[in-house]
């Protein structure tokens, strides 16, 4: 689904103004980082293990592209109600199909 990509990359980049700047280790992205959050971002699999995001992950998502899964995970750590930075809910998936007459009429 597309997402407000550029508020979530804001968000990561005002972490990473305020916070000490350092450029990292090897294990230890440095905090405000794509890395640092694809790393403390977890999402549960199918089998209900926690995983940490890829860093291609984050940036789909700085791209406007996101699963809900994702948006759920990043968003509190960037302080961000993430839901509402959705631009669509997947609309291109979602099909209706009336195989008779729908009434909207009220009851009265």
């Amino acid at each position: 689904m597309r997402v407000d990509g550029k508020a979530f990359r804001q968000a990561r980049e005002e972490i990473r103004k305020n916070a000490r700047q350092t450029r990292g280790k090897r294990g230890e992205p440095a905090k405000g980082t794509q890395e640092w959050l694809a790393n403390v971002a977890t999402i549960r699999t199918c089998d209900g293990e926690l995983m940490p995001l890829s860093v291609r992950t984050v940036q789909y998502l700085e791209r406007g592209s996101a699963s809900i899964q994702t948006i759920d995970a990043v968003s509190p750590h960037l302080g961000l109600n993430g839901r509402s930075l959705i631009l669509d809910y997947g609309q291109d998936a979602i099909t209706v199909d009336a195989p008779g007459i729908i009434d909207l009429r009220p009851e009265a």
